[in-house]
């Protein structure tokens, strides 16, 4: 659950399933359970900008290719494709936790 700060209330709702295997860890196993404290997660999505896509598209147009994927790699607005793939394909997100087990 994400929550508002000073309000408390639950903003959204994150499912972190287990694996299928006897010996699977889940995302939530690093994470304290409300009731001993809760715990604090970071998320991030990095993005650099809504005028990106434009000129990388008249770059490409130009045939500046290589110039098209360098702007292309830092991003513009990200969005989700119908294959939940995020779009630039440079785009970066990251669910944080700080555990002593976690490696990353």
């Amino acid at each position: 659950m994400v929550g508002e700060p000073l309000v408390g209330e639950p903003l959204v709702y994150f499912n972190f399933p287990r694996q299928n295997r006897p010996d699977a860890i889940s995302a939530v196993d690093w994470i304290r359970p409300e009731l001993k404290g809760g715990d604090s997660i970071c998320l991030f999505v990095v993005t650099s900008g809504t005028d990106m896509a434009e000129a990388a598209a008249a770059m490409r147009e130009d045939g500046r290719f290589l110039d098209f994927h360098f702007l292309q790699a830092i991003g513009a607005d990200v969005t989700l494709t119908e294959g939940m793939m995020m779009s630039p394909e440079g785009s970066v997100s990251a669910v944080v936790f700080r555990h002593p087990y976690a490696r990353y």
